[in-house]
């Protein structure tokens, strides 16, 4: 039988009609023995709810029965189809009418399921009826019974509601189910025919119990304004005010208590002291014209107060017409210390109350007088105040005429006139030029311990000036003083002149005719005058010395010192609430030339002074600070709970006054208002000032780390392959960043967020939200450990490159203000244009350089410069360039000078040293500059935007000099790099991209490369040259700001291009996979180990690797006219993509686009050889890519990037989702597990019908067998 042919007939291949019967039969066999769901059982698993409605629902009836009194049915009755059960308040009602709940269910009521056999009859409860409450959900006169669920324990046939079921279930509603063998009926049933299902409520909660309060103050709110922080208000008002009120008690100053709580009655008097009479009652109160000129206050009366405590009223308030306001007080901002004359005095008017003023700003007459008598001194009455005339604004500058007087003011806003106090005077005034002294003593050389002043020694005076703080100032120089010296036989003797040459000498010798005798001197500055002395002690006898020449005595060795200072204020709130902290006064770096004679307050003085704010010193250092614009003055309190300004050292609160601190170098002075009256407010972002920094070198540390040399690689260039991406934009529309790398990840800005990847893989391994938002094409910079991402607004904000916590953050810049024409009128409007941070960030020691512009889509407005203390975040100086902004521009270091260029084409040289920002020295270069500085040899190269680059000598005192010039485009924003004495750089002539090279010794254009591959480039060369020097030398990436095909499918466009020196065109050695093709005007970045980044419009950031092998040839390429591209420019100030028509490239003028990358013109070669100084140029790769996936099981959390094998590919949110993969090391498809819960179910129909196929299929295949054999068994 082995050797049997018909045996092994039995194994042959079947023919193929056979062989799909039983693939069918398989599959209705296995579909067969599927267990089905229980499809129209109507118990099943189902859940209680489900059966609690199905209950519901078959208990519908619609039999009717007449109107008669009901009968009572036997007991244990059966329910029949008419039967149904209503809730009625009653054990036993007459009526099966459902309980009302119009007026409520409250806790306390008792409900009774009854059971009726019809509207006549009840039924009698029998031994076996079980009862079942349900609690669910009505909406108006429908019922929805699915929502319907049992009340736990609610299995009788009364129901009493409780305080913790009425608190549990409010708004909801009841209904109930009794059973009696087996058969179920349930209700209540609508009392009209009782056939339609209907429930019982609403469930109404307990009221809360009422609290016994204590009343102490009244405080109102004038129409919407909430409540202040005042201690308790007065209702003065106008017509037409709303006035809104509240109470509270002085033991809980943050519970306020409405009318819910409080009885507020309001009444009116024609007097304040007159008796009131109660016009209106409630929390709410709109004052009527028939009150004006009558007095108004509020009476608060607790419900349920605490005996003795319960009541309290406000003072009366004037009720004022429409317009017109009672003030409080009014004060000179800015009186204190004494000023020159031409000096202004702010004036500001109050009104409120003792507890609260408020500043008035509208509506104010000032008048200001003057005063020759000192106020307050002998011989001054209220009579020695003089009008000024014509002096009736807010604010006066003071004339020459007004030295040595004193000036006040007073203020009227329609009812009251005010006046300032004469304690708070301004003044004396002081002629320009003369000082007033603040200290003046005697001071001898050599000292004398004793303060024994010895005849032959030399005697002088020390003097110090007043700060303007008020505090001790600098020391005064014998020129600036001027002297008299008196004589007396005791100390506190005559004094008389003395009668020698000594009496106006600034120091001399002192004669032995001056023993026994003592000395004072009379000292002015040309304002005041001070006494130095007397001596206490009577010259002494000295030893006899030889005559000198007389000097005045040196002040002691004078100590700087860099602190930084910051002032904090609070934003404007009512009492109780939250409010933030802000800074009124951003940290700021200050130098203090001798912190031995400067105070704290003297540097918190002058930082108010220089941001226009008004301070007041009577009473604190400070009492009261106000804003610039007067809407905000925060002050000590007058009484607890204390709100007041607290000086802090180094984050700890000092025990002196900020007049009596020295600063050290390296403190942290703060200013910071402490505001009792509501909490501060958690920060949207936390600034960790001891934030861990980084120890790590940076590997690619900012946009155009290395312009000044080529990066070397090991192997020659042949291709970058793809070695990961990242879709950061995740289909949508995000700002990006020039990556940064240290440590082995890669930060990269986003939107409001600061990503940090691993290097190798792309995984996000952590994120950091952002104070706001980032720029199209910001240019992060990595330094002292942290990454410092320049913001919108003009903002930058530090952290952590260890834990991406912040360690600093400075505030919004100005936005510019621009008037546009508006309307066929010729009028005019404001357009506000916000702060860009798109210029390079440049570090030179410990300070960093920053630049912005305010900017719309064709020009630049105006521009901010700042330099910033990279560690700690304290502005050093900031200064407006009120022309033009920074656009893309940026700063080098040249010898000991920062230069930078802008919009205004203005070269400037700024001294590392200094404090203001000022320019040493400007070179105007005749066309914007959108481009960073390079330094190269000690010159400075700047491109300016109309494609040309200056060659710039900087001098030793900043001098900016051109030494020479060279056109090398029409257009350019790209930064050059160097390398080997030659410049490369990107721009664009006749709206074709191009790379340029340049000798940097004579200016010499060496090479303008406009192709690639065959092609022409396909848009503007934006982008600042990667430079690498390979086995063959040096070789220039770039990348090209254009995209052939349509948006958003573009087909070509967004790679990287390599050119070196002596080759006719550049090649493209990286090129997108489909669907990441877009425009490109990012930088190539080098991360280390052979890794590049970059970033193109598809929304992708790229990472890729070095190879020797060239980029594989794609099949399929066709060429598409390189030589007459048809393609849309793209604004250098990027928008949505698809707010515009865009098709396909060249490259205009300030713009930047291009035709498709990659395209391989007719003829060229098929395979490509490594990039190097021989190679054969072929076409760009275009062939199609297989998508693979590396990130499944990745979720939007994690955002971990994709990893392939040669080319990227999108990254694609796979969470949720079913799919099947490409292995990509081995190919095969890997599928995923579906969701069982989202799995669809076969309909049982379905099933019975492929059941009943495979057993007929089944017996054809029995059928045929059995004649197949027979077959065989005749053959045989």
């Amino acid at each position: 039988m082995v050797g049997n042919p018909r045996v092994r007939s039995a194994y042959a291949p079947q023919p193929w009609s056979r062989r799909l019967l039983s693939l069918f039969l398989a599959l209705a066999l296995a579909l067969t023995l599927t267990p089905l769901p229980a499809w129209g059982d109507e118990t099943g698993d189902a859940p209680t709810e489900a059966l609690a409605s199905k209950a519901f629902a078959d208990s519908a009836t619609t039999s009717e029965a007449p109107e008669t009194e009901p009968q009572a049915s036997d007991e244990g009755a059966t329910f029949s189809d008419s039967s149904f059960v209503t809730i009625t308040k009653d054990s036993a009602p007459t009526k099966p009418n459902p309980y009302s709940v119009n007026n409520g269910m409250k806790p306390g009521l008792t409900l009774h399921a009854t059971a009726w056999a019809d509207k006549n009859a009840l039924l009698q409860p029998g031994d076996s009826w079980s009862y079942q409450w349900f609690v669910g959900d009505k909406n108006g006169s429908s019922i929805d019974l699915d929502s319907f669920i049992p009340l736990e324990g609610a299995t009788e046939s009364a129901l009493t509601l409780t305080n913790n079921l009425c608190s549990e279930y409010e708004g909801k509603y009841l209904r109930v189910q009794i059973t009696s063998n087996e058969t179920v009926i349930s209700g209540p049933k609508k009392a009209t025919k009782y056939t339609s299902d209907t429930a019982c409520g609403p469930i109404i909660a307990p009221e809360a119990p009422v609290k016994q309060i204590k009343l102490d103050y009244v405080l109102l709110s004038w129409n919407g304004s909430g409540f202040g922080n005042e201690l308790e208000s007065v209702p003065d008002c106008n017509e037409g005010d709303t006035l809104e009120a509240c109470a509270y008690s002085f033991e809980d100053p943050y519970t306020l208590y409405g009318a819910s709580d409080v009885v507020f009655s309001w009444q009116v008097s024609d007097s304040p002291y007159g008796t009131f009479e109660e016009v209106a009652q409630g929390a709410s109160f709109v004052v009527a014209e028939d009150f004006v000129g009558r007095y108004l206050k509020v009476v608060a009366t607790a419900k349920n107060g605490v005996p003795g405590s319960s009541t309290c009223e406000t003072e009366p308030g004037k009720v004022l017409p429409q317009g017109v306001a009672t003030l409080y007080r009014v004060s000179i901002l800015n009186a204190s210390p004494s000023k020159e004359v031409g000096c202004t005095l702010q004036a500001q008017a109050y009104k409120g109350d003792y507890w609260n003023n408020a500043p008035l700003n509208t509506g104010v007459e000032y008048t200001w007088r003057w005063s020759a008598e000192k106020p307050g001194g002998a011989g001054f009455s209220d009579s020695s105040w003089h009008v000024i005339e014509g002096a009736t604004e807010s604010s006066f500058t003071v004339p020459d005429s007004l030295e040595g007087c004193w000036v006040s003011v007073t203020a009227c806003a329609g009812d009251n006139t005010v006046a300032s106090a004469n304690t708070s005077a301004a003044g004396p005034f002081r002629k320009a030029g003369a000082r007033e002294l603040y200290y003046a003593a005697l001071d001898q050389t050599p000292e004398d311990d004793n303060f024994i002043f010895w005849s032959g020694r030399t005697i002088g005076v020390t003097a110090r000036e007043t700060s303007a703080a008020g505090t001790a100032g600098a020391y005064l120089s014998p020129d600036q003083l001027t002297y008299t010296w008196y004589i007396a036989d005791a100390w506190d003797g005559e004094y008389v002149e003395v009668a020698d040459e000594n009496v106006h000498k600034a120091s001399f010798v002192i004669p032995d005719s001056y023993v026994g005798k003592h000395l004072k001197c009379l000292v002015s500055a040309g304002f005041n005058t001070l006494e130095a002395g007397p001596m206490r002690k009577a010259v002494a006898q000295g030893e006899a010395v030889e005559s000198v020449d007389p000097t005045p005595p040196q002040p002691d060795e004078t100590k700087s010192a860099t602190v930084t200072a910051r002032i904090v204020g609070v934003s404007p709130h009512a009492v109780g609430d939250t409010y933030q902290m802000v800074d009124w006064v951003p940290s700021r770096e200050y130098v203090v030339a001798d912190s031995t004679k400067t105070s704290a307050w003297d540097i918190f003085a002058d930082l108010l002074d220089e941001a226009g704010y008004f301070y007041s010193l009577d009473g604190g250092c400070p009492y009261s600070i106000t804003t610039p614009d007067r809407s905000q003055t925060l002050a000590m309190s007058a009484s607890a709970p204390w709100s007041y300004w607290s000086f802090l050292i180094n984050g700890e609160y000092a025990d002196v006054m900020a007049s009596g601190h020295h600063p050290q170098d390296g403190d942290v002075l703060e200013l910071v208002y402490v505001d009792a009256t509501g909490a501060a407010a958690a920060p949207d972002i936390a600034v960790k000032p001891n934030a861990p920094a980084a120890e790590w070198a940076a590997d690619w540390g900012s946009f155009g780390a290395a312009t000044g040399a080529p990066i070397a690689v090991d192997s020659t260039l042949g291709s970058l392959p793809s070695r990961w991406t990242y879709d950061f934009a995740q289909g949508g529309y995000a700002s990006w960043s020039e990556p940064v790398v240290a440590g082995g990840f890669v930060f990269f800005a986003t939107g409001s967020r600061l990503l940090k990847l691993d290097a190798s893989t792309g995984a996000v391994v952590a994120e950091a939200p952002l104070a706001d938002g980032t720029a199209y094409g910001c240019r992060p910079i990595y330094a002292k450990g942290l990454v410092v991402v320049p913001l919108n607004n003009g903002r930058l904000q530090a952290l952590s490159a260890l834990t991406l916590q912040t360690r600093w953050l400075t505030e919004a810049l100005p936005a510019a203000v621009q008037e546009v024409a508006s309307g066929s009128e010729g009028g005019a409007a404001s357009v506000t244009y916000d702060q860009q941070g798109l210029s390079t960030l440049t570090v030179s020691g410990d300070y960093l350089y920053a630049f912005t512009a305010a900017a719309d889509w064709s020009q630049t407005y105006e521009g901010w410069a700042l330099c910033v203390n990279a560690s700690t975040g304290a502005i050093r100086w900031m200064r407006q360039n009120a022309d033009a902004g920074y656009y893309w521009s940026g700063a080098a270091s040249v010898g000991d000078y920062l230069v930078v260029a802008g919009d205004d084409g203005v070269l400037r040289a700024v001294s590392a040293a200094s404090t203001d920002g000022e320019p040493a020295a400007t070179l105007a270069l005749g066309a914007p500059v959108r481009s960073t500085v390079v330094t190269v040899d000690g010159f400075a190269y700047v491109v300016t935007a109309n494609g040309t680059l200056h060659k710039v000598s900087v001098g030793a005192n900043g001098a900016l000099t051109q030494v020479g010039a060279v056109s090398f485009g029409d257009y350019s924003t790209s930064t050059p790099t160097f390398a080997n004495g030659v410049l490369y750089v990107g721009g664009s002539r006749a709206h074709q991209g191009l790379l340029a090279a340049i000798d940097a010794d004579s200016l010499n254009v060496l090479a303008t490369v406009t192709a690639a591959d065959g092609a022409p480039l396909p848009g503007e060369v934006k982008s600042t040259p990667l430079l690498l020097r390979d086995e063959n030398g040096v070789v220039a990436l770039f990348t090209c700001n254009g995209a052939g095909g349509e948006w958003p499918n573009y087909t070509s466009g967004g790679g990287v291009y390599a050119y070196r020196l002596g080759n006719a065109e550049a090649q493209l050695v990286y090129d997108p996979p489909a669907g990441l093709h877009n425009y490109a005007m990012a930088s190539v970045a080098y991360g280390g180990a052979g890794t590049f980044y970059y970033v193109n419009d598809s929304g992708t950031l790229f990472a890729l690797d070095l190879s020797d092998q060239p980029l594989p040839q794609r099949p399929g390429d066709k060429p598409t006219n390189p030589e007459t591209p048809d393609n849309p420019t793209k604004s250098e100030n990027p928008v949505k993509p698809g707010t515009s028509n865009s098709t396909s490239t060249g490259n205009g003028q300030g713009s930047g686009s291009g035709a498709g990358s990659g395209i391989r013109p007719k003829g060229s070669t098929s395979s490509r050889a490594p990039f190097s100084t021989t190679l054969s140029l072929g076409s760009a790769r275009t062939d199609e890519v297989e998508e693979t996936d590396a990130a499944v099981g990745a979720t939007p959390a994690t955002e971990a990037a994709e990893t392939v094998a040669d080319s990227p590919v999108p990254l694609t949110d796979v969470s949720g989702m079913n799919v099947n993969r490409t292995d990509t090391d081995t190919g095969a498809t890997v599928g995923s597990e579906p969701d069982a819960a989202s799995t669809n179910q076969v309909p049982a129909a379905t099933l019975a019908l492929l059941s009943t196929a495979g057993l007929a299929a089944a017996l054809y295949l029995v059928l045929s067998a059995r004649k197949r054999r027979e077959e065989d068994g005749d053959h045989a």
